[in-house]
């Protein structure tokens, strides 16, 4: 059976909402079904349907998935149905392909010089390092007499989730000092109203709390792509009191006090993440010389794969230009699961070329990665994003 054979014989076989996906060939396009729904199939379907029906070239297409036996799998699938042309398409995991970008342009990297990747061990060591060097007084220089450095363990994860978020340490650190600024603000209003016991008078005055604190004009975020920490708190403390008065009792409002505010070491009433601040801070500092650690001896770690890409998009227009340029369908598996830096770096690769609405929809697929915004109703196993959300029955 030839190519064009096996394409047509799939096709068929996917139901009315599979196929308008399929033959969806321009613009952004979301697909959401559960497990083994075949979302991967239509992927590979929907690859082999723009090269038959554009003029795209096999070299034009980046293919972004999560595991190496995905991108195994993909590469199969695209064999049975296109042939020998799979080769040619760009099937990577998100890491790979920052490795691989970096590979390809090493001048825009480490100044041309070559890294090598850090094993555990010597990330460790270098954590370890850096916090004998810190101040007695440091929240993260605690030292167990047999264990030695109570946070290394810890440290070397939290930077990785920062990586993951898409973080630099100057980032990190501008956040911090916003954050501070925002929850100083909160704090003298949150003791006025929950150092009280909380009763059903409490209302109106949570209500009038929640007022004062949306009025609050912020200073701009810093980081674009994440979500803001007042915005976060009101929006919790809405549905905190939505809940109470739904069931008519306090409960809810006294677990949001339990689980959102303390006190500190004055008797101060203060949000909780007031008390985190010394050691995030900290944190940020060691981060900060982690990161100019490695890169002094010629190190990298998994993480810094994909960060380290994305931070060359943003500063280098030509690096952004000639990948946009190159990569005209960008096609993501299990789009659910990626983190803030994964979608970061596929909108530097896709925002350029995109409309204005376009560019909205991306936006919003950033927002609902997760899905969290479509608890109000059950949708059918298919949704795709194209210039207007369309629902597929």
């Amino acid at each position: 059976m030839n190519t064009k054979d096996t394409f047509v014989k799939r096709y068929k076989k996917l139901n009315k909402a599979q196929k308008e996906a399929v033959d969806c060939l321009e613009g952004p396009v979301l697909v959401v079904a559960g497990p083994g729904s075949g979302k991967t199939e239509i992927l590979s379907l929907r690859i082999a349907n723009i090269l038959r029906k554009t003029d795209t070239a096999p070299n034009n297409i980046l293919c972004l998935t999560f595991t190496d036996s995905a991108a195994i799998n993909m590469r199969q699938r695209l064999i049975e149905i296109i042939g020998a042309e799979a080769y040619k398409i760009s099937i990577h995991t998100f890491h790979s392909f920052g490795v691989e970008i970096i590979d390809r342009n090493p001048e825009f990297f480490y100044n041309g010089a070559n890294f090598i990747p850090a094993d555990t061990l010597t990330q460790l060591k270098i954590i370890e390092s850096i916090l004998i060097d810190t101040d007695y007084d440091n929240p993260l220089r605690s030292i167990h007499p047999e264990q030695g450095f109570v946070y290394s363990q810890t440290i070397l994860p939290a930077i990785g989730n920062l990586k993951k978020a898409g973080l630099t340490p100057e980032e990190f650190q501008a956040i911090l000092l916003h954050n501070k600024k925002e929850i100083e603000f909160a704090n003298p209003f949150l003791a006025e109203i929950f150092d009280e016991r909380i009763n059903k008078n409490s209302f109106e005055k949570i209500a009038r709390l929640i007022d004062k604190l949306d009025l609050r004009k912020s200073a701009p975020f810093p980081v674009q792509h994440l979500s803001h920490w007042l915005p976060s708190v009101v929006h919790s403390l809405k549905k905190a009191l939505s809940d109470a008065k739904e069931v008519s009792k306090t409960t809810p409002l006294s677990q949001w006090k339990t689980k959102n505010t303390k006190k500190d070491d004055n008797g101060a009433r203060v949000h909780r993440d007031y008390l985190n601040l010394d050691k995030l801070r900290a944190l940020g500092d060691v981060y900060r010389k982690y990161k100019e650690q490695m890169r002094n001896s010629g190190y990298y770690d998994f993480a810094d794969m994909l960060l380290e890409a994305i931070q060359a998009l943003e500063k280098n227009n030509s690096l952004r230009y000639n990948l946009q340029e190159q990569f005209q369908h960008l096609l993501v598996d299990e789009f659910q699961d990626t983190n803030d830096a994964q979608i970061r770096f596929c909108v530097l690769l896709l925002m350029q070329r995109c409309t204005k609405d376009d560019q909205i929809l991306w936006w919003l697929a950033m927002m609902i990665r997760q899905f969290t915004n479509f608890k109000a109703r059950k949708f059918p196993i298919s949704l795709i994003f194209k210039k207007r959300i369309k629902i597929l029955k």
